[in-house]
């Protein structure tokens, strides 16, 4: 959970809360998370949500849909939104372009960046499909599907841009792998420290190649003025079926 986004939440919407309104804050890896709430709802609304537990709460994607059910009433809806992945088949016309195969190169390169930096799994984005089947499983009917073009301004290819700078920034000028004198054995270098010494090289090619293609191609992105299509984005309902699982 994030203290911080609780303290953000409750200043955006405390002139809206009513007497029996509460934010919960904490992590879906964590069983004992709303373990003692008890109260079901006529609506249930996940918002981008499985596309971020992997940055988060990683491997616990599949309690999710069970969790989400045990919160509606019996006639309840579950509202869930989500992305599809830009690698995968149904989102394949982002790789058609120019700008899209760029896109498709910066993503991968932020998550690659992500990882290196070691505070978090990248956000991970699921399948239409893989929602309605596990949907299916936790017992769970589709009633209504929606998909909406995602479209990519130069603004979220400039925020790529900037997390990759932040997350390589972090590991190349981090103390742990910067300070200190290379350990030797023998007169030559440790594998920790070779290792050490290979990373950073790759980071700094990788800072100034990312910056490189990004300035290379920000003249064509910027004369596309409606953005370029990178997939789809989608909306599910879902009520429960006759018979739980």
């Amino acid at each position: 959970a994030d203290p911080s986004r609780e303290r953000t939440l409750r200043e955006a919407f405390s002139p809206a809360l009513l007497p029996n309104d509460r934010i919960i804050t904490g992590n879906w890896a964590d069983p004992s998370f709303l373990a003692d709430h008890h109260h079901s709802f006529d609506i249930v609304i996940a918002d981008y949500l499985l596309g971020a537990m992997d940055g988060w709460s990683p491997y616990a994607q599949q309690k999710l849909l069970p969790l989400m059910r045990r919160m509606m009433r019996r006639d309840g809806l579950l509202i869930f939104i989500g992305a599809q992945p830009l690698g995968s088949a149904r989102a394949s016309i982002v790789s058609t372009t120019k700008q899209g195969r760029f896109l498709l190169d910066m993503v991968r390169l932020k998550d690659a960046c992500v990882l290196a930096a070691g505070n978090r799994h990248p956000y991970r984005e699921y399948p239409l499909e893989w929602v309605v089947e596990e949907a299916q499983r936790a017992g769970l009917r589709e009633r209504l599907r929606a998909t909406l073009p995602t479209v990519v301004g130069a603004a979220e290819v400039q925020r790529q841009h900037g997390v990759c700078e932040r997350e390589i920034h972090r590991v190349v000028w981090d103390s742990e792998w910067t300070e200190g004198q290379p350990e030797a054995r023998g007169g030559h270098q440790t594998p920790s420290a070779l290792l050490r010494k290979n990373v950073l090289k790759v980071l700094r090619e990788a800072e100034s190649s990312g910056s490189a293609l990004a300035r290379s191609m920000w003249a064509d992105w910027s004369m596309v003025n409606e953005g370029v299509c990178g997939g789809f984005d989608y909306l599910l309902a879902f009520d429960h079926t006759t018979d739980p699982p």
